[in-house]
């Protein structure tokens, strides 16, 4: 990769971790945007916990899904197949949970195929 984009000057810094994915951000975090870039980096990963056949890693992401009660990555959909393919009583709790705090984004519902009952 160009040395260019470890630069904390670039607008399009890159942001690299131990994991495979990378990250491209617009801004550095800097003390006045932190709060605002750590909320997406959550939900990014709480979403991608939502993949892990690991029932913990469900449930530690549905409770930051319903903490923060906003879907950006496509959580809302996930959750649905979480309630479809779970397979203990915790991890289908912790699913309800999320679905009821992002209930009130009824568009995002209905965009993962969601119906009311």
């Amino acid at each position: 990769m160009a040395d260019f984009l470890f630069h904390e000057s670039n607008p399009y810094y890159l942001l690299q971790s131990k994991n495979t994915d990378l990250w491209f951000i617009s801004q550095p975090p800097t003390p006045l945007n932190y709060d605002t870039w750590k909320r997406d980096y959550l939900m990014h990963k709480s979403v991608s916990f939502l993949h892990i056949k690991d029932p913990l890693f469900k449930r530690i992401a549905a409770s930051r899904l319903a903490r923060f009660a906003i879907d950006v990555f496509g959580g809302v959909q996930e959750l649905l197949n979480v309630l479809v393919y779970a397979k203990d009583e915790l991890t289908l709790k912790e699913a309800l949970k999320a679905l009821n705090a992002l209930s009130k984004s009824v568009k995002a519902l209905r965009n993962a195929g969601a119906i009311r009952l």
